[in-house]
């Protein structure tokens, strides 16, 4: 015959404190609990099941000992976080189980997967609208936190060459393009092993900030070439932007004209038979105030 404990008269009480240990490996005490009646009395001999929730496994004796006590060893699972034991003692229809709670962290970090902020575009000299992610993992594909991840542009500026990962294992990168359109690189590596994962981001021309106006070859006896050059703020040539042409004296060619990929507008400039003043030969950006003189 079996005879369990009163259910009402019964304490099942987890000793230790704070349990954690690495995921997929064996803590390193083991589970203990102590079964007594109401009084503090141990109860011996009582049936003991262990069942672990959160994968892994968990082998202990199947009794209490003379004082109460059974403990158990426990392999965490490899699920990182809050993982459980179920300790069933007597009959489960009358006695409610009790839970042993363990924390499984992740190991060390071997492997980095961007997450978020590649292949962006943006004007060049600008911060990209949204930050570069990169998540560090274990062998296990838990998320590594306190990771130390270094990172290094080819152009631009990173508000932080050394990240940590947060408790997601999520590293963070503000990465400010340089000021040369085209595409550019953002290397992502773990500090202690060789691994890398590279973003890019695509720098285009920013918005027409100045133009100028010169001559293309000396003045001969006939019309004169000028080139009215276009460029955003970091002197990179601004195309397709629509210039309009006035002059003090003479004829010009076209009143307007678009830039080409050089960022240049021509002109042809023909002057009067006779001169008696210098001819002003303005350039505007059509919807701005952007413009620029020239004397011939």
């Amino acid at each position: 015959a079996e005879a369990d404990p009163v259910p009402g008269n019964t304490r099942i009480e987890v000793l230790g404190g704070d349990m954690r240990g690495r995921a997929r490996s064996e803590l390193d005490a083991p589970i203990r609990v102590r079964v007594t009646d109401s009084s503090g009395t141990a109860l011996a001999s009582v049936r003991v099941v262990w069942s672990a929730l959160d994968g892994g496994r968990v082998t202990g004796g199947d009794r209490t000992d003379s004082l109460g006590n059974a403990e158990a060893t426990w392999t965490l699972g490899a699920r990182a976080g809050a993982q459980r034991v179920l300790v069933q003692v007597g009959n489960p229809r009358f006695i409610p189980a009790a839970t042993v709670r363990a924390t499984a962290e992740a190991g060390p970090a071997v492997s980095l997967e961007i997450r978020g902020g590649d292949r962006q575009r943006a004007a060049a000299g600008t911060a990209l609208a949204t930050p570069v992610l990169v998540q560090a993992s274990d062998s296990l594909g838990n998320p590594a936190a306190g990771t130390r991840v270094i990172a290094k542009a080819t152009a631009g500026t990173l508000a932080d060459t050394a990240l940590t990962t947060d408790a997601h294992g999520v590293a963070t990168a503000r990465w400010t393009l340089g000021v040369r359109p085209g595409e550019q690189r953002l290397e992502l590596g773990l500090a202690e092993r060789k691994i890398r994962v590279t973003v890019t981001a695509t720098a285009r021309v920013g918005p027409l900030a100045s133009v100028t106006i010169r001559a293309a070859a000396p003045r001969a006896t006939g019309a004169q070439r000028l080139e009215a050059v276009a460029v955003d703020q970091h002197g990179n040539p601004v195309s397709d932007a629509m210039l309009q042409f006035s002059a003090s004296t003479g004829a010009l060619s076209v009143a307007q004209a678009k830039t080409d990929p050089r960022g240049v507008a021509a002109v042809n400039w023909t002057g009067p038979t006779s001169m008696r003043t210098d001819a002003r030969i303005t350039v505007r950006a059509g919807g701005t105030r952007i413009a620029a003189t020239h004397v011939v």
